[in-house]
């Protein structure tokens, strides 16, 4: 099963599937495995590194040396799964080298805003926010209880302003980060529907967002 599909600045294609990341050379014709058991449902690059939501293991972070990642079949360095330990909405992160699975699972899409602050959609704890500290990374999670449309988020992107959008199975969420508040919209507001397709999301180049749902695209 193939979840996400990107293309990095080299021309190479990358593959999240159930049983990984993989890589496909469209020139050769030649598959290679970058990671295996991790159900990888969402990736983005981040300079060396690359960052994964995944259904079985959290969120990780692979980190390619800079004389690794260019290659053919690129090997990284090394592999960071992070923890995730719910406290009355905020959580204490820790973050341990090793194929390490934490209680932040069933995680669908991920987003890295321009301050660097990642951003995931899960499928039963909301909004999740991840803030690499010197110590290594807090985490804050915005679910019903904190507003949001849906504790299922299928979607996760910004704005131009700074806001963090979600799609959820109700309606659409507009978060500000500053004020740690939700906007919701539902079909009452103009929306096709209020059940959104699963990772059915899209940012343009001018900054428009694209949500697809169960009837149609908003």
């Amino acid at each position: 099963e193939v979840y996400h599909i990107l293309g990095d600045s080299l021309g190479r294609v990358w593959i999240g599937t159930r049983s990984g990341l993989a890589m496909f050379d469209y020139l050769s014709g030649s598959f290679r495995w970058i990671l295996r058991d991790h159900n990888v449902q969402s990736f983005l690059f981040d300079g060396n590194s690359v960052w994964i939501a995944s259904w079985n293991q959290g969120l990780c972070r692979l980190n390619f040396r800079e004389d690794q990642f260019h290659l053919e079949t690129p090997v990284f360095d090394s592999l960071t799964s992070i923890f995730h330990l719910p406290a009355n909405g905020e959580s204490e992160g820790r973050m341990n080298d090793g194929m390490i699975s934490g209680n932040l699972q069933n995680c669908i899409s991920i987003y890295r805003d321009p301050g660097g602050i990642i951003w995931l959609g899960t499928y039963d704890r909301g909004l999740v926010k991840a803030v690499e500290t010197v110590d290594g990374f807090r985490f804050f999670h915005y679910g019903l209880k904190e507003g949001a449309p849906g504790n299922a988020v299928y979607g996760v992107t910004g704005d131009q302003d700074g806001n963090i959008w979600i799609s959820t199975e109700h309606g659409i969420g507009r978060f500000d980060p500053a004020r740690e508040s939700f906007d919701n919209y539902y079909r009452e507001d103009g929306l096709l529907s209020n059940y959104f397709m699963w990772k059915s999301y899209f940012r343009a180049p001018d900054g428009e967002l694209f949500f697809g749902s169960v009837d149609g695209l908003n």
